[in-house]
């Protein structure tokens, strides 16, 4: 033991002597507001997104921290390491997550892996390059052709959701490249270029390479992402060489000052400084926001003909900019220490102090907000929840067929700890983005279960009925879990625009989806009573009908109104109350289809047997309404929804449906249905 307490000993000795010391966590910085993706976030959320998008998980698998010979495995390291150190040490690193087969085919990478390098991405997208390049590029041409912001059917048209700065017109039936941005891979490209021809007719054609064309598109948009930021010093270096080199011919300092200006604007060089860390606020512009290394940019001073380090620019106080920027250079050049990093934080946020204080920033989050957000994304919040859902759904079958009053209890408070766990996502959601957690596909699928769980909580204390528990219980853990599996994108996202509404975003949205969760529940009662039938087995049949009917009540009461609130809301945004836009046209169909069965069965056109099935093929149209019309169909203009994949799984879905129906019908027995 003493010889081992020695060789330590000796160790750390040997490492000080050589001044080793440990790198400066930047983890420090979870907690500082960064500007990511239209919103001010901790910057600990800002790494877990970005490394998401790139790698489609949080945290980076132990194996490729060790390639990247990185600390810990947390995004908010590696992300910090890429910024200091440029991408190139971590080129040969599996940080690229593709899915697709069909992309992994074209590029010609290997189909069993799912993540590739830089490297690896960059040859395959070399040798694809004839053959990607018309594709995305027709796609997004039509795309932007029948946009609903394209009214006058122009044909030159820029194509902003692939690259900003790719001119495209149609000319002689034939799409011809204009101008073309000066990034990768596009600046290689001539003007005259042509990308397709009969690009009009091709929309069936569009729809089928969508989910192709939308993984392709990604994945350029993250490389050009990841790859932007350019070097720092050779820039600065370039702009120093260009001063000598006037005053050698003879410009006065002035001119040389007027003619650096001209040549690279000091506005345009904090711009391009770097896209990530953006972390400081223009002095005239608050809003618009600056990577920190903008704070290694020099400044020519005519006066000493020096280049100095760069002037306060931003909306701090000169003392917390100095601060910063010393802290912050003495990181970047690798002497940083802890002390450096956490002067560097202390800065920083000293400087939005200041700005809070001052009003300058309305949107800016409160410390408060900052640190829920950390507190959201430090676990799998939906993944606990549906443990303890599938728990409470274990409990509610076990009551119906045990009839134990403990057992009952348990299902009921187990599903009542679930919900207020539930609640709780839903309530940090809201409090985060102070908007109700309704604008895109992951919250609504969190938040449809809820309201089923809700009306089933209710239903078994009124009613004393465990049906629609037990059903709510399994929506509420099959929709979680498919959140887990689809990968849907759990980010704080910012609204909208045209969602951008609290009052219609609450009454319209709210009051439409929330109908989706109750249509679920009665669907799934519907296949309940349909499978009992089916397989004889001794149920209260006529109560399970109750609760299907009461269910179809609740969910029309929500659904018509919300879809009429929306036709205001249209009026009000787009200037027409109906134009039967995809959303709106299956609005209308489900609701037709609810309220015939609702009338067959009131007017005893059917029994409760056609009530069941009127829920489930009730249920297929609600749920097109929900995702087809966003994933299959993609036309309109609730295009706040659109998406791709999952198409092949649900025809398959709709497949099993229909023989699921058409079997238990007709073992069901000699009931009419009309």
């Amino acid at each position: 033991m003493l010889r081992i307490f020695a060789v330590l000993a000796t160790l750390l000795c040997s490492l000080s002597s050589t001044g080793w010391t440990a790198p400066p966590d930047a983890r420090e910085l979870k907690v500082v507001p960064v500007a990511h993706q239209g919103r001010f976030r901790p910057m600990d959320a800002s790494a877990r997104l970005w490394l998401h998008d790139l790698y489609s998980k949080q945290r980076l698998k132990g194996s490729d921290a060790d390639i990247a010979a990185l600390p810990n495995r947390d995004a908010i390291t590696l992300a910090w390491q890429v910024h200091l150190r440029g991408h190139e040490p971590y080129d040969d690193m599996p940080l690229f997550f593709l899915g697709s087969a069909k992309v992994k085919e074209a590029l010609n990478l290997n189909t069993k892996t799912s993540r590739f390098t830089l490297n690896e991405l960059l040859e395959g997208f070399d040798n694809f390059r004839a053959g990607w390049l018309e594709i995305l590029v027709r796609h997004h041409y039509i795309e932007a052709y029948h946009a609903h912001a394209n009214r006058s059917a122009a044909t030159r048209l820029e194509l902003t959701s692939l690259v900003p700065g790719l001119w495209v017109a149609m000319r002689d039936n034939k799409l011809v490249i204009q101008r073309t941005p000066n990034v990768w891979p596009w600046q290689d490209i001539p003007k005259g270029t042509v990308v397709g021809e009969g690009v009009h007719g091709r929309i069936a054609e569009r729809n089928r390479q969508r989910p192709e064309v939308e993984s392709l598109t990604t994945l350029l948009q993250q490389i050009d992402a990841y790859t932007v930021l350019e070097d720092i010093e050779a820039s600065e270096k370039s702009l120093m060489d260009l001063s000598e080199s006037l005053q050698i011919q003879g410009n006065s300092r002035a001119d040389i000052a007027q003619i650096i200006e001209q040549t690279s604007p000091l506005k345009s060089r904090l711009q391009t400084a770097g896209v990530d860390f953006r972390m400081l606020p223009d002095r005239h512009n608050p809003s618009r926001w600056y990577s920190l290394r903008a704070l290694q940019l020099l400044q020519y001073n005519p006066t000493l003909h020096l280049w100095q380090p760069i002037k306060n620019f931003t909306a701090f106080s000169d003392l917390t900019f100095e601060t910063a920027q010393r802290h912050y250079i003495a990181l970047s050049d690798g002497s940083g220490t802890d002390a450096n990093m956490r002067g560097l934080v202390a800065a920083l946020e000293g400087g939005y102090n200041e700005l809070r204080a001052s009003h300058a920033i309305p949107s800016l989050p409160s410390q408060q907000q900052l640190h829920a957000e950390v507190f959201y994304y430090k676990f799998p919040w939906g993944m606990l929840a549906a443990a303890i859902y599938f728990l409470a759904l274990i409990a509610c079958v076990l009551s119906t067929s045990l009839k134990l009053q403990w057992i009952t209890t348990t299902s009921i408070a187990l599903t009542a700890v679930a919900f207020i766990f539930h609640t709780g996502i839903l309530a940090l959601r809201m409090y985060v983005l102070q908007r109700p957690p309704v604008a895109n596909m992951f919250e609504t699928v969190l938040y449809v279960p809820w309201v089923a769980v809700a009306i089933a909580l209710v239903a078994r204390i009124w009613q004393r009925t465990p049906w629609a528990l037990m059903a709510a219980c399994f929506q509420a853990c099959t929709l979680l879990i498919l959140l887990e599996l689809t990968q849907l994108h759990s980010g704080l996202e910012p609204v909208q625009p045209v969602l951008n509404s609290q009052f219609w975003l609450t009454i319209h949205v709210l009051m439409v989806v929330a109908s989706y969760g109750v249509f679920i529940l009665s669907g799934i009662m519907g296949h309940l009573y349909l499978l009992g039938r089916a397989l004889g087995w001794q149920l209260p049949y006529s109560e399970i009908a109750r609760g299907i009917l009461n269910t179809l009540y609740i969910g029309v009461a929500l659904l018509i109104p919300g879809t009429l609130l929306g036709g205001v809301w249209a009026a009000e945004s787009w200037g027409r109350f109906w134009d039967w836009d995809p959303k709106e046209s299956w609005a209308f169909i489900s609701s037709c289809v609810y309220l015939g069965w609702i009338h067959a069965y009131t007017f005893r056109k059917i029994g409760d047997l056609g009530l069941a099935i009127g829920s489930i093929v009730g249920l297929w149209a609600i749920s097109f309404t929900w995702y087809g019309v966003n994933y299959i169909l993609g036309t309109g203009l609730h295009s706040y929804g659109f998406g791709s994949g999952g198409e092949h799984y649900y025809y398959l879905f709709l497949a099993g449906e229909f023989l699921f129906v058409a079997t238990c019908t007709l073992a069901s027995g000699r009931r009419k249905l009309v």
